[in-house]
């Protein structure tokens, strides 16, 4: 308590609240934003490095192996200890246990060996592993230090992409928590050296709030749509009918929504040199990161 009296007093402290756990948040989804056509113009992400901030990427996956040209871990579990590959709360190994991170990647730049390809096939991947093997990070904590490595040892990113969410605000939310202030800080300062953050809006059916970085004035937030008609679907809530281009009933919404993309029913790169299908806003940020 003495301790925490003593930061209230010092005149750097802006706010203080408590830290706060996180989540995470192609064939038919890349024709609909008619990916192949501007991939036919010569456009492929040639050139770019996009940084994914997830459960970790498989190294291994034909898909992705030769995009990969930076890795890092910052991760750690509920009771302090680490959940980076090897046991320990940093690393150099962004390696996957969870499958979410490897398709997130495979919508962007997978090279379509073995899943559909994603929307920059030739585009560089930064991974960084703040998602532990369940798709949970105990703290904002992990998430400022991938931005921090991110900005001091990663001049070459371009976009950010952070499937995940942590907790929930109503319109802007730059001002409204001491994570949200970092994280503002943390994008703008990217921002301003031409990095862009995309970030999905979550998946709580929630329309008047989304999540933490989504909710972040100079990021872009991205809610989901289906990429086509993939008949009743149930994700925390139940669409009955479904069609290219509707809303999903689990998006996120509010005021600080940017743009709409492709979350369901995705088919890209999984775990084990593998295809897998997810669902989600999760989804929806990769295809505009791409």
């Amino acid at each position: 308590f003495e301790g925490l009296k003593k930061l209230a007093r010092d005149y750097r402290v802006q706010r203080i609240d408590f830290d706060i756990p996180g989540q995470m948040a192609l064939a038919e989804s890349t024709d609909l934003v008619h990916a192949r056509e501007v991939q036919s113009a010569g456009i492929t992400g040639q050139g770019a490095t996009v940084a994914v901030l997830d459960t970790g990427i498989d190294s291994d996956h034909p898909d992705l192996a030769d995009d990969i040209v930076a890795q890092r871990c910052f991760c750690a579990n509920a009771d302090g200890s680490g959940c980076c590959p090897g046991g320990g709360t940093e690393g150099a190994s962004a390696e996957d246990e969870q499958g979410h991170g490897t398709h997130v990647s495979g919508i962007i730049t997978g090279g379509g060996r073995v899943a559909p390809r994603g929307m920059a096939p030739d585009a560089d991947l930064v991974a960084v592993r703040v998602l532990d093997r369940t798709g949970a990070a105990s703290s904002g904590t992990q998430f400022l230090k991938s931005f921090d490595w991110i900005l001091s040892s990663q001049p070459a990113v371009r976009v950010v992409n952070a499937s995940l969410t942590f907790g929930s605000f109503a319109g802007h939310c730059d001002t409204a928590s001491a994570l949200t202030m970092a994280l503002a800080q943390a994008v703008n300062t990217l921002r301003a050296r031409g990095t862009l953050t995309v970030a999905s809006a979550g998946n709580n059916a929630n329309k008047s709030e989304i999540g933490a970085p989504a909710c972040i004035s100079s990021a872009i937030a991205v809610g989901a749509v289906y990429d086509g008609n993939v008949g009743t679907i149930s994700f925390g809530c139940t669409d009955g009918s479904t069609a290219a281009d509707k809303i999903t009933c689990f998006s996120n919404s509010s005021s600080a929504i940017d743009l709409l993309a492709p979350g369901a029913a995705i088919a890209a790169s999984g775990m084990g040199g593998d295809v897998a299908g997810f669902a989600g806003t999760s989804q929806a940020a990769p295809h505009v990161a791409g």
